[in-house]
């Protein structure tokens, strides 16, 4: 079997990332009814985590081979063999994306476009797992390949 990759803009969620790092200790400067030490507290907790979630948690590759889905965070990479894959998807009404293990983990994946068909081809490579993609995503998709399609 040929492998698949879907790969999220990632690019953008480190721009964002930098920009909120910055914008946290602004923030917590900039409202003085709150005590010293909250203001002080705030960014010094606030600005890891979300470091953390950028670079460790947030899934932007998947790749899809004849046996396994592999998982790439900036700092973290998984393997999961296909029959222990439990879903792939978004409960119905959410936006956000994820991959979850039969044995409870789960990895949040960075949507964009082609996770859609990449989905697809993990429900038809795996069939026990659940794909779970929304109606949302379903359109957003196929709105982004036709307006790709009518500029090209």
């Amino acid at each position: 079997m040929m492998t698949t990759v879907y790969r999220g803009r990632i690019h953008l969620i480190v721009l964002l990332t930098l920009a909120l790092s910055v914008a946290i200790p602004v923030i917590a400067v900039v409202f003085p009814d709150v005590p010293w030490w909250q203001r002080v507290l705030a960014p010094l907790t606030a600005v890891p985590l979300l470091w953390f979630y950028t670079l460790r948690e947030l899934v932007y590759r998947l790749e899809l081979t004849g046996t396994e889905l592999r998982l790439r965070a900036l700092l973290g990479r998984w393997r999961i063999p296909l029959d222990e894959l439990a879903s792939i998807g978004a409960p119905s009404r959410q936006n956000l994306v994820s991959v979850k293990h039969r044995d409870g983990r789960s990895w949040n994946v960075l949507a964009g476009p082609g996770l859609v068909d990449f989905a697809d081809r993990v429900g038809a490579a795996a069939p026990n797992a659940r794909v779970g993609i929304n109606g949302w995503q379903r359109t957003t998709d196929r709105a982004e390949k036709f307006f790709e399609r009518e500029q090209g």
